[in-house]
Formats: C-alpha cells, sequence, structure tokens
C-alpha cells in the first residue's frame, strides 16, 4: 500500500462502487483513511447517490457543489489544460476539474473508474446494438480512443491540479481478460462481470504502492 493517502473519486455510479468495494479491506487492513471526493451541482443525483456510497462504506467524504456562474468561468482554464476545443469533451472535463481541485487539497494520488464503460458497454446506446458482435466491435473501436478523450480529460484535469489519477479498470490483466471474453448473443453480462472481477482483485494492490 502506498505511505501516502490515497483517495477515490466517487461518482456513486457502478464503476467507482466496485473499486471502493475492493479496495476497502485493503485500507482497512493497512489502517489507512478511506477519503473519497465528489462533485456536481445542487440536487444533481451523483451528490446523492454518493452520499449513499459514502455512508455505505464509512468514508471521510469530500463534495463540492459548483453553480453555473462557476463552471462558465472555468471554461478557459479547462480548455488551457485540456488542449482541445472539441465541445463534448470540454462539458465533461468541467466537473473533473473541479473534482480534480478539490481530491488535490486532501491527497496526491486518487483511484478513479474511467475505462469501464469502453470494457463493460457502459452507455446507453450499446442497448440498441444488433448484435454481440457489433457489440464488441463497438467496445474495440472505443477503447482504442480512450487515449485522446476520456484518459486525456482525466489526466490533464487532474495533472492541472498535481493530482496522479490511477486507474483500476485499465490494468492489463483487467483488459486482456475483458477483451478474450466471446460476446456470443447467449453471453450475459453476470458471466462477463464475474471474470472481471477474478482478475480484477489479482492486480488490485499494484493500483495503491507508492
Amino acid at each position: 500500500m502506498s505511505d501516502v493517502p490515497i483517495g477515490l473519486l466517487l461518482s456513486g455510479g457502478l464503476d467507482s462502487a466496485v473499486i471502493s468495494t475492493i479496495i476497502k479491506p485493503m485500507l482497512e487492513q493497512t489502517q489507512q483513511k478511506f477519503i473519497t471526493f465528489t462533485v456536481g451541482q445542487d440536487g444533481s443525483p451523483d451528490i446523492t447517490t454518493a452520499r449513499m456510497m459514502s455512508e455505505h462504506l464509512g468514508t471521510e467524504h469530500h463534495e463540492y457543489l459548483f453553480t453555473s456562474d462557476e463552471a462558465c468561468e472555468i471554461i478557459p482554464d479547462v480548455i488551457y489544460h485540456l488542449e482541445t476545443y472539441e465541445p463534448e469533451l470540454i462539458r465533461s472535463a468541467i466537473p473533473n476539474y473541479f473534482l480534480a481541485r478539490l481530491a488535490a487539497q486532501h491527497v496526491k494520488v486518487a483511484l478513479t473508474g474511467e475505462g469501464s464503460d469502453e470494457l463493460f458497454a457502459g452507455y446507453l446506446y450499446f442497448r440498441d446494438a444488433p448484435d454481440a458482435a457489433s457489440i464488441h466491435k463497438e467496445l474495440r473501436r472505443i477503447f482504442h480512443h480512450l487515449h485522446n478523450v476520456n484518459c486525456q480529460r482525466a489526466d490533464r484535469m487532474t495533472m492541472a491540479h498535481g493530482l496522479e489519477a490511477r486507474v483500476p479498470f485499465l490494468d492489463p490483466n483487467v483488459i486482456d481478460t475483458v477483451m478474450q471474453v466471446c460476446l456470443r448473443a447467449e453471453t450475459c453480462l453476470s458471466t462477463l462481470f464475474s471474470r472481471f472481477c477474478l482478475n480484477f482483485v489479482a492486480p488490485s494492490q499494484r493500483w495503491t504502492l507508492s
């Protein structure tokens, strides 16, 4: 485990919930604080679900509620650090900017759930896929664009505040296992998820090594 406190960027969604459940006993074993962070606007679902998850896990939870005016004011800074004018990426980077700024006030390293949607078909449009082969083809396509989309956003926003982001879902062992799963029509998500967990737990200690 790390010699410095490690935080978790907690969205309240499934990806960060999986990570939090796995690392909780590790932190308890080494008597480290479990520190979580969430940002959003007042009344947003992310804030509500993250609070519930934090209460369930017993974490030291920090949150920041930003206004629409604040979001607009930091756009120039977001573009500067993100190094792109791509509208969708800028929009999604705004809360990441606030989140990284908040986390950097308390920790130097934070775990994040980036990459899970690209590995496990987490986006809503996958519901319209005509067959399993199409899902697998699309997953491979979006996965190979991660470096200049979601991972770029996560890296640039955290580095803007001197925060190191670690991405457990993108551990090479996890990626290798998921990409080898045959997505036939009868393959259910529970089978996919169980195979993922077997390889997810094994390398997990590397994510918290200093």
